[in-house]
């Protein structure tokens, strides 16, 4: 069973009660990184906001160590991330990244 669970703006995801994936959101003056790593402490993925005070923010991938090609859009005010026909999105309220979407894990 596959649980997620959320604790000061950290996502940490949950294969049968062991740890599978953590997304991390750091923040620092005028950006901040949000990152997911597997249990191995590998990035899988890293993407940088930058801002001016929340004013005119720039989404970009900074890092991405998966099998498959991975898209950062804005859709209609969203922040999507799109693998082939799949979305995830990602919300942010005060400087924390939430998730909604599928998640699909090959074992």
């Amino acid at each position: 069973m596959y649980k997620a669970i959320t604790r000061n703006g950290n996502t940490f995801f949950y294969c049968n009660e062991q740890l599978i994936l953590k997304a991390i959101t750091s923040k620092y003056f005028c950006y901040y990184k949000f990152y997911i790593e597997d249990v191995n402490n590998t990035k899988l993925l890293e993407i940088s906001v930058r801002s001016f005070f929340g004013f005119f923010k720039k989404y970009s991938i900074k890092k991405q160590s998966l099998n498959q090609f991975v898209e950062l859009k804005k859709i209609k005010g969203d922040l999507v991330l799109k693998l082939n026909n799949d979305n995830l999105s990602l919300y942010q309220k005060r400087h924390l990244i939430k998730f909604q979407g599928d998640f699909i894990l090959n074992e």
